[in-house]
């Protein structure tokens, strides 16, 4: 009898176990994804510039501290945040570097024309491989880099000002 109820344990601490799991991950912000980049330097990866059929820009030469915004036209949440980011290009206290991510040139220049170009420079990644180096997931993104190519933050979804007062 007692080896039929200890049995019968097992099953029931390993439901409680996953149950606690499932409840735990209930608090999590899915929003707030760690990236083992955070406090490095910036990686060495060179784009194509958009709009251009020669030349390429490697982020690592560009002077910081400067905002890298990953963005795509049919990204619907990426025109929600163009205000924060014409709003910091009319202050001019960062650069900002738009990657256009796994998109068509053509829809990309409408989509620029369409709502207003707040970049400094357009680099453009077509199948979205370079920018797994840089730790993207998906769009929109955002990484402040400091004036030492380090990655200071990454911000995923919606830009808003306050991420970019907390890294000025």
């Amino acid at each position: 009898m007692l080896k039929k109820i200890n049995f019968l344990f097992i099953p029931l601490l390993l439901f409680c176990f996953f149950c606690l799991i499932l409840y735990r991950g209930l608090f999590n912000d899915p929003k707030v994804v760690s990236s083992p980049l955070l406090g490095k330097q910036v990686p060495n990866i060179s784009y194509p510039v958009l709009n251009q059929a020669i030349g390429e820009i490697n982020i690592k030469d560009i002077d910081g501290p400067y905002l890298i915004n990953i963005f795509a036209s049919w990204c619907l949440p990426c025109v929600e945040e163009l205000p924060v980011l014409i709003n910091e290009k009319n202050k001019k206290r960062v650069k900002i570097i738009g990657v256009n991510y796994k998109d068509d040139p053509v829809n990309a220049n409408n989509w620029l024309a369409t709502y207003g170009n707040p970049y400094d420079v357009v680099l453009f990644d077509k199948d979205g491989m370079k920018s797994i180096d840089l730790g993207v997931y998906g769009v929109p993104e955002t990484f402040f880099i400091d004036t030492n190519k380090i990655i200071k933050d990454k911000k995923i979804g919606v830009l808003d000002a306050k991420f970019v007062s907390d890294n000025l």
